[in-house]
């Protein structure tokens, strides 16, 4: 709401209150637009207790339309807030806003809730507020209970209730993987105050330490189904290692047959190689003549050899040597003959 000035006097704020949670005392109104110009606002507050009236100072030079009163107003004693309008040396008349008694009159706000799974529990951790300063203000002033509603996250489930003056409480006997919903109200019991609920959160519970009988089977027929997968896959790699190593360096062949059956029969008694043997020394044989100049002493020698040429050749030397009457030039050779092959 706006309100403007009418034949050039400057209206007075209207709906002037106080907003108060968790005593942060905020005085509120509706802003004044003036013809002549922006004005500003000025707030005074009268504190009675008892029959005792004390007046305040009062504030002013105010641009917005608002003012945070919490750190001047005591939670104790009931408190007359007004506002006026100011535009240079025009002012508006004061409005008045309702009485105010901050321990009666505050909300307490929603608490802030975290939620924590931990082997089958949740952990829950509460505060009356995010800010330090209020939370401490409001410990100061009021003696807080929190109602915690739990309930399975599905429908038509039953709510559990738990009543705590603790900052922190566990929710046990909870079924195991599974879903809840957890909510939390603040109320002061001295007051009859009941405060604003938490928003809901839901958290799923983990193990509760006992494993099922279900998974241990599975757990242990899978851990088997991979160390049998493992070991075979290895021996297979093993194996085709090894196979394609021996292929490389060590390739197989089939001995032929016949030679087998050679091998296996003794040279000496096979009467096909005797006659071969003997055919081949009559065969490969050498001749030698030896003439001798002298001729009381001529004399032939024929040698027959069935050895090689050079082997020939010493022995017809050492025969010359032993003879003694060989000359040199007078020595008649005959070259080895062999059997074409």
């Amino acid at each position: 709401c706006v309100i403007f000035a009418v034949f050039g006097h400057v209206p007075a704020p209207q709906n002037v209150k106080m907003h108060s949670v968790n005593l942060k005392n905020v005085l509120k109104w509706d802003p004044v637009k003036y013809g002549k110009g922006p004005v500003t606002y000025s707030v005074k507050f009268t504190r009675s207790i008892a029959v005792r009236t004390n007046f305040s100072s009062i504030y002013k030079d105010i641009n917005t339309t608002e003012s945070d009163l919490s750190s001047v107003l005591s939670p104790y004693g009931n408190y007359s807030l007004q506002v006026k309008a100011r535009f240079q040396n025009e002012e508006s008349d004061w409005a008045k806003a309702p009485n105010f008694n901050p321990l009666y009159d505050t909300i307490i706000g929603p608490p802030v809730v975290s939620v924590a799974s931990r082997s089958g529990f949740l952990d829950l951790g509460i505060s009356i507020s995010s800010s330090i300063d209020e939370s401490e203000k409001m410990k100061s002033n009021y003696i807080l209970h929190y109602t915690i509603k739990y309930w399975k996250n599905a429908t038509n489930s039953k709510v559990h209730m738990i009543e705590t003056t603790q900052n922190s409480e566990t929710l046990s006997e909870l079924e195991p993987w599974t879903s809840y919903c957890v909510q939390v109200v603040a109320n002061n019991v001295a007051f009859n105050k009941v405060g604003q609920p938490s928003p809901v959160i839901c958290e799923t519970t983990t193990s509760d330490g006992k494993s099922p009988a279900w998974l241990i089977v599975f757990a242990f027929v899978s851990a088997m189904a991979v160390i049998t997968v493992g070991v075979t896959g290895i021996f297979f790699i093993f194996f085709s290692i090894s196979r394609i190593t021996r292929y490389i360096f060590y390739p197989s062949y089939n001995f032929p047959e016949h030679l087998k059956e050679y091998l296996s029969k003794p040279h000496s008694t096979d009467p096909f190689m005797l006659s071969d043997l003997k055919k081949e020394h009559k065969e490969l044989c050498n001749t030698l003549q030896i003439t001798s100049e002298e001729p009381d002493s001529c004399s032939q020698h024929s040698v027959h050899f069935g050895i090689g040429t050079e082997e020939l050749r010493g022995s017809v030397k050492q025969l010359l040597q032993q003879e003694g009457r060989v000359a040199e030039g007078q020595r008649e050779e005959t070259a080895p003959c062999y059997l074409n092959q």
